[in-house]
């Protein structure tokens, strides 16, 4: 996907970013992250981080490659994510809702506010702080609504999902030998639902309306696949995708393994298909929590790439991981980030555990989520300076 030649080495992001998850050849191992709380920031504005410096240039200021800012979706459905970074111009394909629902305020007080936002569900938020908003209300409630509020937004063919300058995006898709990559939406298999209906609710159909949950799935999956039909109907060339997730705890997975491979094995290979015949070589999914149990299905519906790989309490480990899967198994982030509040020796100690698995290939290493406040400005700098050292080549 590159544009290496055999037996060269990759020095741009795009190629540093190919060779790392195939096992190319590289210079170095691209540097990222996936981002910082805002908390976090604030703190280092007093630790001596420029005040200029901010979520959406903080790559450019660390002298990180990034990953994210090259992901080339311009929809933001949940009031929080997945993007808050800076995204390749101009514009991309949308795959989820379209039109978005209308974001008003629907009550508030001295400090929350209650508010639609563009997925119809109605959240809680702070109007002070960043702590993530609470879902208080859901439009999707049962056919009816799905079919007046959901259903007709989920049309492929609608033509607000092509990007707005077209040509522009086209040109820079055919571009061989362009520095960075292109990360194409994949939209969400069961985490778009998942937020639409609530957990309890889409755990229950699971059981009592297992047809009606299905429908829903094939739309939702329709769409994307046929979104991502005619954003390579073109013939232009695309790094990744990335699809979104977020569907396990510390404990385990949302759903169980057997109901995943009925319900949602079907749908992911529509989506893995139709990349699988664009080009698209790495198809990744972001998850948090304890996936174990669901890394084969995935493997086995078409994924090859996980991320953050979430340490936490679930004890997750890259190189566990990789015993385990072998090289079927491409992973990004697997860095601790509780490691960066407890001193350099551990900082130092866990890059070097983590080396021979960076030089193996088929890993990105960075912190497995948003790097949190209390983590000092100079043990960051630290950390990015010492794996930019050793994970060199």
């Amino acid at each position: 996907m590159s544009n290496l030649t055999s037996g060269s080495t990759a020095t741009t992001v795009r190629q540093r970013f190919n060779a790392a998850l195939s096992g190319g050849s590289f210079d170095r191992v691209l540097m990222m992250d996936l981002g910082y709380w805002p908390e976090t920031l604030d703190n280092w504005y007093e630790q001596g981080l420029p005040r200029s410096v901010n979520a959406l240039n903080s790559d450019d200021y660390f002298d990180l490659d990034g990953f994210m800012r090259y992901y080339v979706c311009p929809e933001k459905t949940d009031g929080t994510g997945p993007i808050d970074r800076g995204m390749v111009s101009p514009g991309g394909w949308r795959v989820g809702l379209q039109p978005f629902f209308d974001e008003y305020m629907i009550s508030q007080d001295r400090d929350t506010e209650l508010a639609q936002i563009p997925d119809g569900t109605h959240v809680r938020r702070s109007r002070h702080g960043t702590a993530l908003p609470a879902t208080e209300g859901y439009t999707l409630t049962d056919r009816d609504s799905w079919k007046q509020h959901y259903a007709w937004r989920l049309d492929p063919e609608t033509p607000s999902r092509s990007p707005e300058k077209h040509a522009a995006f086209e040109k820079m898709t055919h571009d061989h030998n362009r520095s960075h990559p292109l990360i194409l939406p994949g939209g969400s298999v069961y985490g778009w639902l998942r937020n639409w209906l609530g957990f309890e609710q889409i755990s229950l159909l699971i059981y009592d309306d297992p047809a009606w949950l299905e429908e829903m799935l094939e739309t939702v999956c329709d769409c994307i696949a046929g979104t991502l039909s005619r954003a390579l109907a073109g013939g232009g060339k695309f790094d990744a995708c990335l699809i979104w997730e977020d569907m396990a705890y510390n404990a385990g997975p949302m759903i169980s393994p057997d109901a995943f491979k009925k319900l949602l094995s079907p749908q992911y290979k529509k989506i893995t298909n139709v990349l699988r015949r664009g080009g698209v070589e790495h198809i990744i999914v972001d998850s948090d929590g304890r996936i174990d149990d669901l890394i084969p299905l995935w493997l086995e519906a078409g994924v090859n790439t996980i991320l953050p790989i979430e340490i936490g309490t679930t004890g997750a480990d890259p190189v566990a991981l990789r015993k385990r899967f072998g090289r079927d198994l491409r992973m990004i982030g697997g860095f601790d980030k509780r490691i960066l509040w407890q001193s350099r020796k551990a900082i130092s100690d866990e890059i070097d555990r983590l080396t021979p698995l960076v030089m193996e290939g088929g890993f990105i290493p960075c912190c497995d989520h948003k790097v949190p406040p209390e983590v000092k400005l100079d043990d960051y700098r630290y950390f990015l300076d010492t794996a930019r050292h050793r994970w060199s080549r």
